[in-house]
């Protein structure tokens, strides 16, 4: 039987190097950053996970190790806060290849504490996964509770729907 060969997928890297770089982003776009050193909170990241899954919710795990329990906390990643993450790379000429920004929304937060020092991960799940808890929409009257109102607004969580006619 012949030995059918595919062809090895292209590399994103230049010259086979660049380096990884995670983003974390407010709600409205602006970086979160550590309240003291006044750095970008994803240069504190030491470990980061997300989980694609067709069948239950996507799932990121961001673990941050900055020193300090009170940087990455409940106060300040309150249970249900929207945040948006990004990855890719960043060239050695300064241009950059990255992902879409995922909207997420926290659901939990651990710490833990060790002779490394502090670690603290957040567990967010993709924001889509509110859709699948949320009610449908049911008509009541109000000419602003409408299934097209619904669907502008992004099923209430502020992104696009598309809807194709499959004849």
């Amino acid at each position: 039987m012949a030995e059918i060969k595919t062809p090895a997928s292209a590399s994103i890297l230049q010259h086979g190097t660049a380096t990884p770089y995670l983003a974390i982003f407010s709600e409205v776009g602006t970086p979160l950053l550590h309240p003291i050193t006044g750095v970008p909170l994803g240069a504190y990241i030491s470990q980061f996970q997300y989980k694609y899954d067709e069948e239950n919710h996507n799932e990121c795990t961001i673990t941050f190790d900055c020193g300090d329990p009170d940087v990455v906390d409940e106060k300040s990643f309150p249970t249900d806060m929207k945040i948006f993450v990004q990855w890719g790379y960043i060239y050695s000429d300064g241009s950059s290849v990255s992902s879409e920004a995922k909207a997420l929304k926290v659901r939990d937060y651990n710490v833990d504490f060790d002779d490394q020092g502090v670690h603290s991960s957040l567990v967010c799940l993709d924001i889509k996964a509110d859709l699948l808890l949320s009610l449908p929409v049911k008509p009541n009257g109000d000419e602003n509770k409408t299934l097209d109102k619904f669907l502008e607004n992004g099923c209430n969580l502020e992104m696009p729907v598309i809807i194709e006619a499959f004849v």
